[in-house]
């Protein structure tokens, strides 16, 4: 039956033969659901996820003979992981990565992964790290994100500095409510090593727009996530924050002053484009609120405010003015 000339999904004789191949694709039965989506494109090629369907399920059928073949836990796991990236790839490609077929695939392979991460963790394959990082991946790729954040918190009680570690715990924070410890992670995360932040894990509104925000400011800058820090500090993105203790306090001085000795020693031109603007300017702004609200020192504070104008004056100019506001 038509409605205003167009075909209604009731009366769509084929919507159920393709929704039944997608339940197949993501139970992982590539052999039957290739059968099934070759049958259905010799008489109607053109029907929308048809072809993103076989072509899904021809890609894996070969591969999950071979996933069959590698023992329990972490090999398997680890080469699930090793074909989804594959797979992405293969997908962007054919332009197929916002299809149904796709989506199906997706929670095969990390439900999948997940369960063979389970087995290598309690059986003690790898280093449990490892484990526990890849399968909170696994729980997120899964929309899972309290498991997500159960099993990064956990990891993290081992491996407290990790950045990558701490980004996807963020990010699990963001996407269960929690908006401040989220952005607590996030500010720590990029603080601590922004270039090993996987972007393609974090969708937290706030963190892509900073994205966009810090490439505006820097266009110059190969990789706008080294400024992340700094312009989500000075935006107040970055509001919720740590008390630094006194062993925090002597780390960020030693490493504002390895930074110095680098930034000193590099060409302008290389400055320029180099991370170390960026990470110089971030210690020196956690330094900045040290003194300005944690334990009061003026003429530190002063300092710190002087060497950031040095830095970049465009930036600070306009922030050091709302301050006093």
């Amino acid at each position: 039956m038509e409605k205003n000339g167009q075909l209604t999904f009731s009366d769509d004789s084929l919507l159920s033969e393709v929704n039944g191949s997608l339940l197949l694709l993501e139970s992982g039965d590539f052999a039957q659901a290739a059968a099934r989506t070759d049958v259905l494109l010799t008489s109607r090629s053109d029907y929308p996820g048809l072809a993103e369907a076989f072509r899904s399920a021809r890609y894996w059928q070969t591969r999950m003979e071979e996933a069959f073949q590698k023992e329990e836990g972490i090999d398997r796991a680890n080469f699930m992981m090793d074909q989804w990236m594959d797979f992405t790839h293969y997908a962007e490609d054919k332009k197929m990565m916002e299809s149904s077929a796709f989506a199906a695939v997706r929670k095969f392979v990390f439900y999948t992964a997940a369960e063979h991460f389970k087995i290598a963790f309690h059986l003690n394959q790898a280093e449990k790290f490892g484990n526990l990082l890849n399968l909170g991946i696994c729980f997120m790729n899964l929309g899972e994100f309290r498991n997500a954040l159960d099993t990064f918190e956990y990891a993290r009680s081992s491996i407290k500095t990790d950045a990558k570690l701490i980004s996807l715990l963020a990010e699990a924070y963001y996407q269960t409510g929690d908006i401040p410890k989220s952005m607590l992670n996030f500010r720590e995360a990029f603080f601590i090593d922004p270039t090993s932040i996987d972007m393609t894990m974090i969708h937290a509104k706030p963190i892509v727009d900073l994205i966009a925000t810090s490439h505006a400011y820097k266009p110059e800058y190969p990789d706008p996530r080294e400024w992340v820090s700094v312009i989500g500090h000075i935006t107040d993105i970055f509001y919720v924050k740590r008390q630094i203790n006194m062993q925090q306090l002597d780390s960020l001085r030693k490493e504002v002053y390895n930074l110095e000795r680098s930034y000193q020693a590099l060409k302008k031109e290389i400055r320029a484009i180099s991370g170390i603007t960026p990470r110089l300017i971030s210690r020196y702004l956690w330094l900045f609120d040290y003194y300005s609200y944690q334990s009061y020192n003026f003429e530190n504070s002063s300092q710190i405010r002087n060497r950031l104008m040095e830095l970049d004056k465009d930036l600070f100019l306009d922030y050091f003015k709302n301050l006093k506001k």
